[in-house]
């Protein structure tokens, strides 16, 4: 599959997990929390699945960056050396949207199918944090359990798959999290095996 396809099915694949995830009954609605952060997950409450979506679908994957960080993946055979950019920050009425870029830092294409992002088995990148410093709160991607999991355990996430691999281009990725305070003007972003992106400026849609 091309990489433009792989970018479609992703993108799709996101908006589609924003629709499904109000419409399932019984779902939770809870944030997940990487194991190495201390906060408290952050208060939640509804998402708008149709504003989200459309925040989804609609990135260029040329977007400027506002904020850059060099990291490595732990694909199989060998750390990737790769690049996240993130692209904008905006803050929706019951949700944020975080669009970023994943990109690899040598020209060539790099494996980047890991579980440094995610827990196993899920192969997202629901370990992606926004970070309000002043209140030490870690804001996480909606995590949920569809109506068919019987065990309550929240499988799905509101949040781009990892990749198989990226080339120098990048690929366009996504959270949708809880809301973030109206009055905070920047946050840092956290990424697993990057340095921190700090002071990303917050819109408001």
């Amino acid at each position: 599959m091309s990489g433009m396809h792989a970018m479609i099915r992703m993108r799709l694949a996101v908006a589609c997990t924003c629709i499904c995830a109000l419409a399932l009954a019984g779902c939770t609605n809870t944030a997940a929390q990487h194991p190495k952060v201390t906060s408290s997950p952050a208060p939640v409450g509804s998402v708008s699945a149709k504003a989200a979506t459309k925040k989804v679908m609609g990135t260029s994957d040329k977007a400027k960056a506002i904020g850059t960080a060099k990291g490595t993946i732990d694909a199989p055979g060998s750390p990737s050396p790769v690049i996240a950019d993130v692209i904008k920050v905006e803050r929706l009425p019951d949700s944020t949207v975080l669009t970023w870029r994943l990109k690899s830092a040598t020209g060539d294409s790099v494996a980047t199918n890991s579980f440094q992002l995610s827990k196993p088995p899920f192969l997202d990148t629901r370990y992606v944090g926004l970070v309000d410093a002043s209140a030490k709160k870690t804001y996480y991607a909606y995590t949920y359990a569809p109506g068919n999991q019987t065990d309550g355990q929240d499988v799905s996430c509101l949040c781009s798959g990892i990749p198989d691999e990226v080339g120098s281009q990048g690929t366009v990725l996504h959270s949708v999290l809880p809301p973030l305070p109206s009055a905070l003007k920047t946050v840092d972003v956290t990424i697993p095996g990057f340095e921190a992106i700090t002071g990303a400026q917050v819109t408001h849609g």
